[in-house]
């Protein structure tokens, strides 16, 4: 990325698509602390990216919860727009008692 970002003149901007939702959260909030500190003035954009939880276990659902809690924190911190993107299931809109149409 530096090599591309040295090249222009002034860049408007950079896009970041991360995982908030596992181990490469952290990974991604390091490489924008990173960005950050190089290039304070360059916008930031990033995506935080995770799936659905639909068929997860109670224990996986909470586990989920907690990384996507502190990834969204760290990675808000060090963006200047953060946008969630969690995935999307059709089983997640109906309780595990109610058939699916």
């Amino acid at each position: 990325i530096r090599h591309l970002l040295e090249q222009c003149d002034r860049p408007q901007g950079v896009q970041v698509f991360a995982d908030i939702d596992n181990g490469f959260g952290g990974l991604a909030e390091k490489y924008l602390l990173s960005l950050r500190d190089e290039y304070p003035k360059t916008p930031v954009l990033v995506w935080g990216l995770g799936s659905s939880t639909a068929g997860y276990s109670a224990e996986k659902k909470q586990r989920n919860a907690i990384n996507v809690s502190f990834g969204s924190a760290k990675m808000s911190q060090h963006s200047s727009v953060f946008v969630p993107l969690m995935g999307f299931s059709p089983k997640s809109l109906f309780s595990q008692n109610e058939p699916i149409p």
